[in-house]
């Protein structure tokens, strides 16, 4: 509402209520007419005190209220398009690929399957592959980030989005049961799936991926928004394939050189924890850094926990780079602090990543790698940066195993 408008606005009601009040005047009985005339001034304060009792509410329902609703709206708005904001650059500057799908056409139909007393819908939608087939083709697919489109070799979205169309291309036994495991998870209490498959390039090529997929909160009811994160695991299975063959090769050396079988047994299961621990995926978690404050204004459970610690801890404990310094193990400091004072030589140059090792609350030494990148990659503008941080403490203690 704009300053004229209200001014008019308040003329408008001081008018319309004066003029009414002069009419209530002019047609009382002449005997309290000729009394009036004799006190004046008690006209005037009698006045006074009507227009303001008849006038403050309709000011406040005609002015202040409009006011006051359309400049809470605005705010309200505003702090919307902040928090999009900043997940559009999560979303964005992820290492990870994500992919946010509509699956609201799957739900109806699958409301209708379940009220209709199917009770083992994975097992009906195999049965059914016309079926399974319609409701994947109902999937619509809102948007993908970079790191998913260069997992696929794609140029653009547009190119990702006609090869998901084009499902005969890729159809197979394996799709059929990981989208008939997904749908039916999605109807139960967690609403999360994931699963190892094989998947192609843009250009043919295959390779393996771990896929996560969950609805987001708030559309559980609709499953308007599905988040799915893809991860290209292809030299995790090389290196497991590697490890069993040197595993076997390693069963083979004990029994010929060896005729005690207790000593072959415990070998082999040595080798098989050893396998197990070499195949662990690193945790991932972020942060928003603001580089005035000192210190993250935002951070992920994912990242408190690689810390040992809960969202409150991290939060109350690190409120400076100093005090992060403390987690970082001594030798690994000057390398850090040398990371965290490098500038970007342009705008959209992203800097590089770094390990480095931290002790955890409970005394761990865990080793971390991290990327950074400005939320506002503009010269001169570096208040504050998303910070992404991977737990590669499994994949470190890999490849020791690897080499010795």
């Amino acid at each position: 509402m704009s300053n004229i408008e209200s001014v008019l606005r308040l003329s408008i009601i001081v008018y319309v209520v004066e003029v009414a009040i002069m009419l209530a005047f002019s047609i009382v009985p002449t005997s309290m007419q000729l009394w009036l005339d004799q006190y004046p001034w008690f006209i005037i304060v009698l006045n006074t005190i009507i227009l303001t009792l008849v006038s403050s509410p309709l000011i406040y329902l005609w002015i202040i209220r409009p006011f006051v609703l359309v400049r809470s709206k605005a705010e309200l708005l505003q702090s919307v398009e902040e928090r999009e904001q900043y997940h559009g650059y999560l979303f964005d500057q992820l290492p990870q690929g994500l992919i946010l799908e509509d699956y609201s056409a799957v739900k109806k139909i699958v409301d209708q399957l379940l009220s209709e007393g199917i009770e083992d819908l994975k097992t009906y939608l195999l049965n059914q592959p016309g079926l399974l087939r319609q409701l994947v083709a109902k999937i619509r697919l809102i948007d993908a980030n970079q790191a998913l489109l260069e997992l696929f070799n794609c140029s653009s979205l547009q190119q990702f989005k006609d090869g998901e169309v084009d499902s005969s291309s890729w159809w197979n036994d394996d799709w059929a049961e990981f989208y008939a495991s997904e749908i039916t998870n999605f109807t139960g209490q967690r609403k999360c799936h994931n699963a190892e498959t094989s998947d192609n390039r843009a250009d043919g090529l295959e390779f393996q991926t771990r896929i996560i997929s969950t609805v987001v909160k708030g559309d559980e009811d609709t499953w308007k928004r599905v988040l799915t994160i893809h991860e290209d695991i292809t030299f995790q299975h090389k290196r497991e394939e590697l490890l069993l063959s040197n595993q076997i090769t390693l069963e083979k050396l004990v029994k010929e050189r060896t005729s005690n079988l207790e000593t072959a047994l415990n070998a082999t299961e040595q080798s098989e924890a050893f396998l197990e621990a070499c195949t662990e995926i690193a945790h991932l978690g972020y942060a928003i850094w603001d580089n005035d404050l000192d210190r993250d204004i935002i951070v992920s459970k994912e990242l408190a926990t690689i810390h040992g610690l809960t969202v409150d801890e991290y939060l109350h404990t690190v409120n400076g780079t100093e005090k992060y310094l403390e987690f970082v193990v001594p030798h690994d400091r000057e390398k850090y602090m040398d990371y965290e004072n490098s500038n970007f030589a342009e705008q959209d140059e992203k800097r590089e990543s770094i390990e480095y090792r931290i002790t955890r609350t409970d005394g761990e030494i865990r080793y971390l790698k991290q990327y950074s990148q400005p939320v506002n990659p503009k010269p001169d503008t570096k208040d504050q940066e998303i910070v992404v941080i991977q737990d590669i403490t499994e994949l470190k203690q890999t490849e020791i195993c690897l080499l010795y």
